[in-house]
């Protein structure tokens, strides 16, 4: 008979701190952690799922805040969708942790570029295929996400000008030049919205 589990073991604790809250299956196995004793902890109620093959240390998941929370899946769902994904819209804002308002969305959402991946909406996240120059690119904690100034404008298009006003002020605060936005809203000069952000 197998004692109960009632803590993440060491080993397991370790490999979560040193991804920074997330473990994969890839990972876990690359440091003798077979997924069968992954199933085992997810049983015991001590690790959940955030993506596919992605795991987060349950306690850690519960006690963080909501928006807390939506970075660990965002960074998890961008991380199973290939290297060519990076966090956007409100995921991107959860992973560089800029100023949110209300309550997170429910899934996370990653851009990659047209032709390397099909739109779609999947269990542990929404995947939109949209032009993305690599000057759009960046990389935060490990994760691919959006740049602030393409974070800004796609967001101040789509979203409420207010929210959109808001981010922009802590983006420009931070150290993004007005130039990175006008070259973001140039760009995508065409697209819906774009004259709302401007």
């Amino acid at each position: 008979m197998t004692a109960h589990l009632s803590r993440l073991p060491g080993d397991v604790e370790e490999l979560l701190a040193l991804g920074g809250g997330l473990l994969t299956v890839g990972s876990a196995q690359a440091a003798g952690v077979t997924r069968p004793r992954l199933q085992r902890l997810v049983r015991a109620d001590l690790l959940v799922q955030l993506a596919y093959g992605t795991y987060a240390g349950r306690e850690d998941y519960e006690n963080a805040s909501p928006w807390q929370a939506f970075a660990l899946r965002s960074r998890a769902f961008a991380a199973v969708c290939g290297p060519e994904a990076h966090a956007a819209g409100w995921s991107a804002v959860a992973v560089r942790e800029l100023p949110t308002v209300g309550r997170p969305p429910e899934k996370p959402v990653v851009v990659v570029p047209p032709g390397s991946r099909a739109d779609g909406n999947y269990a542990f996240g929404d995947i939109r295929a949209v032009a993305l120059p690599p000057e759009h690119r960046t990389v935060v904690d490990g994760c691919p996400t959006l740049t602030d100034a393409r974070l800004v404008v796609d967001l101040t298009r789509t979203e409420d000008r207010e929210q959109g006003l808001v981010l922009a002020d802590a983006v420009l605060a931070a150290g993004t030049m007005m130039d990175d936005l006008r070259d973001v809203l140039e760009m995508q000069r065409r697209w819906p919205g774009v004259a709302e952000a401007s």
